[in-house]
């Protein structure tokens, strides 16, 4: 495949996009006081801590495992599997199901967009896949279209997870990260 696709999708993976649309979501949610938002933003958060404590224990301590190879997470396919099912939901009030699995398959193409760009094993993106959309499906679990009343909102998350990668464009969450852990940035 045309290595230009893999980064096409992959940027649909980018934290800088995602993490910003799914605050949005998110709050949006707690004032509506939308109960799959509330579950989504612990799920999430759980997600995060999984993926950063991950990489901090690799970068940090060398911890990873060589056979399969293991060295984290991959943040690409765990916040892909965990924000698009529950963005896509959203935009499809009344077919939220339908929404949420479009949802998981867009974040497996994501996922497998990292280890053709070589930044990810395919220990990493499954079990990232996983790790997201089991975050996902519990924020999800006993949602009713109710629930998803508002498909303005997915827009507007969407809006604003666009915006932020525009203008953070030159930031590199991953090189911070190296930073953090006392590693030169490549």
């Amino acid at each position: 495949m045309d290595p230009f696709l893999w980064g096409a999708l992959s940027l649909l993976g980018d934290s800088r996009l995602l993490l910003p649309a799914a605050a949005t979501l998110m709050l949006l949610g707690y004032l509506d006081g939308t109960s799959p938002y509330r579950r989504w933003s612990w799920g999430l958060g759980a997600v995060g801590a999984a993926v950063l404590t991950s990489k901090l224990a690799f970068l940090g301590l060398g911890i990873g495992l060589t056979t399969p190879q293991f060295t984290g997470f991959s943040g690409h396919a765990a916040f892909s599997a965990a924000v698009w099912p529950v963005l896509l939901a959203s935009a499809t009030p009344r077919r939220p199901r339908v929404g949420a699995v479009s949802g998981l398959i867009l974040a497996a193409l994501v996922a497998a967009s990292r280890p053709p760009l070589h930044t990810h094993s395919w220990t990493e993106v499954i079990t990232g896949w996983l790790l997201g959309a089991l975050a996902a499906a519990w924020a999800l679990r006993g949602a009713v279209p109710a629930d998803f009343h508002r498909p303005y909102w997915a827009t507007a998350a969407l809006a604003v997870g666009g915006t932020c990668l525009v203008i953070l464009w030159n930031v590199r969450p991953h090189t911070l990260l190296l930073l953090v852990t006392g590693h030169p940035p490549h």
